[in-house]
């Protein structure tokens, strides 16, 4: 294994430009941090290509036959994996993978599916919390439209603590997902707040969805339609809203707990 200790290595140069998404785009590639989260994505069908450890780690057998298939494997001085790694040599280590296909026609749908569709999130920690919310409850999908927000942002793995690796994903523009989700059967559940029953009335009994938008600004009025069942979580104290990554944990649980 190559040990690597300049910040002129290429392979360094181009870990660092990956936190931008628009390299992610145009190189096809992403970088994953830390030992758990590149077995679960190599467990997930992700293909890596490069596997970078910091100094003097250690594999256990199991670990090392599964990196064995890696074509690339360096090692990087700590002063350098410090500069890849947010949690540094407790990392052990980082990976570069492929960009997967993220298209609506790639979901596989169980006999009664579930899947949440988020618009326009924008924050890290809420798609990454959404997406280990979507694990817990074995959802079919999570489905970003009009997204501002890629799932391999770093921070979003981080969050998701690598269960963006095993959720089934796709993004699209809303128009698309309306239609796929019309095509496929499923029951669509808004979550704007006027006229809304609440959620622990709603019948989930066959395909549902449900649809999630900002925090600052809620579902837009394309959401707004007459064969759409609208849901609120009834509110007690002084606060009128929930964290949406909150708010999809108690409807996707809810979902589960009567339905599934």
């Amino acid at each position: 294994m190559n040990f690597i200790s300049s910040k002129d290595n290429p392979l360094f140069k181009k870990i660092i430009k990956l936190e931008k998404s628009r390299e992610r785009r145009k190189t096809g590639l992403f970088v994953i941090e830390g030992k758990k989260e590149v077995l679960m994505a190599i467990k997930n069908g992700f293909e890596i290509t490069d596997l970078i450890f910091a100094e003097n780690v250690l594999l256990r057998d199991s670990e090392e036959k599964v990196f064995d298939s890696i074509p690339n494997k360096v090692e990087f001085a700590t002063s350098l994996f410090n500069q890849i790694a947010y949690r540094g040599e407790l990392s052990e280590c980082v990976a570069l993978a492929k960009l997967p296909e993220l298209d609506l026609e790639n979901i596989k749908l169980s006999d009664n599916p579930l899947v949440v569709v988020l618009e326009s999130v924008e924050k890290p920690g809420n798609l990454g919390a959404i997406l280990r919310t979507a694990d817990a409850c074995a959802a079919d999908a999570v489905i970003v439209c009009d997204a501002l927000l890629d799932f391999f942002n770093p921070n979003v793995i981080r969050s998701s603590v690598g269960t963006v690796f095993c959720v089934n994903k796709a993004s699209a523009e809303k128009e698309d997902v309306k239609l796929w989700l019309e095509k496929n059967g499923f029951s669509i559940f808004t979550t704007f707040i006027e006229n809304a029953k609440p959620y622990f009335q709603a019948d989930f009994s066959g395909p549902s969805a449900i649809v999630l938008g900002t925090e600052a600004d809620g579902l837009t009025h394309f959401w707004r339609k007459p064969e759409h069942q609208n849901i609120v979580i009834p509110m007690k104290g002084q606060n009128d809203s929930l964290n949406v990554s909150v708010a999809a944990a108690i409807i996707m649980m809810e979902a589960r707990k009567k339905y599934n």
